[in-house]
């Protein structure tokens, strides 16, 4: 369990907290990306299904945000830290037991890639997948695996999600943050992978640590009686598969109604993702 402090109630903040934007990339424009966020100037961008690091997305991305930050009519507000990637997949073994590793589909090379504003975030925990076979929330499966059949079967093997924490530079404001590409809807691991992220040990404790923990990303799944009831994830948005929610966010606005030109160009019809733009207040 978490050893931070206890959260102390914030006092009223302006409007406009935390800006979000997440998208699957898969099919995306580099140039609509870019565009987007040169006129939204997000707090934190979260892609998945993101390629290898010598893409061309990377190059257009690395150049936007070069220019964003040497930018004197923005750059008191806004330093942009470059893509930090983490492929979806570990390299190698889960190893649930120390003797027991989890296989996981080496045959998917997509990407996460995180990048945020050094100006309004400070780091706290960089971005690491997280790691169901440390999870006590999981004793129950992890009791019955005996080999490495038995791990895959019960969940273990699916792609997980990425976890990481901010801080606010100005009052020090804890943020929990979660991004994930979901096994696809038809996967037999989907609903044993969403019981496994909604029920985790990891989430849990950014919950009760943390002023704000949000969720975003393609989960392949509308969520259908996952996060938004009784788990608190009461503010956010929502469009078919792909979300951006949070808990203990005092209001939220889909960023569609401000940005819809470079909102609705970041829907790749061909795979049907969604762009989510959503600005959190907590």
């Amino acid at each position: 369990m978490s050893t931070n402090p206890p959260i102390v109630p914030s006092k009223k903040r302006k409007r406009g907290d935390i800006t979000v934007l997440s998208v699957n990339v898969q099919g995306t424009d580099p140039d609509d990306l870019s565009r987007a966020i040169k006129k939204m100037r997000p707090d934190i961008i979260s892609l998945q299904e993101a390629p290898k690091g010598n893409h061309l997305l990377y190059k257009t991305l690395q150049k936007t945000l070069t220019d964003l930050n040497n930018d004197s009519t923005s750059n008191t507000d806004f330093e942009f830290s470059m893509p930090e990637i983490v492929p979806e997949f570990p390299p190698g073994a889960f190893f649930v037991k120390p003797t027991v590793g989890v296989y996981p589909d080496q045959s998917v090379k997509k990407n996460y890639a995180i990048i945020y504003n050094k100006k309004k975030l400070k780091q706290r925990k960089k971005p690491k997948l997280l790691d169901y076979g440390k999870d006590k929330n999981r004793k129950n499966e992890l009791l019955r695996v005996k080999t490495s059949f038995d791990g895959t079967s019960l969940g273990f093997g699916a792609r997980p999600p990425l976890g990481m924490e901010f801080e606010t530079t100005t009052d020090q404001k804890r943020i929990g943050v979660f991004t994930w590409h979901a096994p696809t809807i038809n996967d037999p691991q989907h609903n044993r992978a969403m019981n496994f992220f909604e029920q985790s040990e990891v989430v849990e404790t950014s919950m009760q640590s943390n002023h704000m923990t949000i969720l975003c990303g393609d989960f392949n799944d509308q969520l259908n009686g996952h996060f938004l009831g009784s788990s608190g994830f009461s503010e956010g948005i929502s469009h078919k598969f792909d979300h951006v929610i949070a808990h203990n966010a005092s209001s939220s606005q889909d960023l569609l109604t401000v940005y819809p030109t470079e909102m609705g160009s970041l829907h790749t019809s061909t795979q049907d993702h969604f762009g989510m733009g959503c600005e959190f207040n907590f």
